[in-house]
């Protein structure tokens, strides 16, 4: 008999401890099942685990980058949303891959509640 996987709304990518606490605590205030990871491998062992809906990754992170995770993620899910302190390449932001959107920190919560619950929304609807 197969287990069934942990379905979560949201994995979040950060090596602060600090964004990945207050990430959380404002999606789970919106409702969103979320959990967080500190580092790119931990996100593709705990990948293996679970099902999840938004990937939201930090760009600049010791080890294996956001970008790095990126090309490493499963074809077709999670959607990702990027989060850096600094502007993305252009190519980035508009690249045909699954990035949703970006975030630049510091993150208004409004506008973290807003874009991951589009991302949400739209997820059937992404290739």
């Amino acid at each position: 008999m197969t287990e069934a996987r942990t379905q979560l709304d949201v994995l979040i990518v950060d090596d602060n401890p600090a964004i990945r606490t207050s990430f959380a605590s404002i999606l789970r205030s919106a409702g969103h099942r979320v959990e967080g990871v500190p580092n790119g491998q931990a996100a593709l062992e705990r990948l293996r685990q679970i099902e999840c809906t938004v990937l939201m990754a930090d760009v600049e992170m010791p080890g294996m980058s956001g970008l790095e995770l990126l090309s490493l993620l499963p074809e077709n899910k999670p959607l990702v949303i990027l989060v850096t302190a600094a502007e993305l390449a252009p190519e980035l932001v508009h690249s045909p891959s699954r990035v949703f959107g970006t975030l630049r920190k510091p993150v208004p919560p409004p506008h973290l509640r807003s874009l991951v619950a589009e991302a949400i929304d739209s997820a059937w609807r992404w290739p």
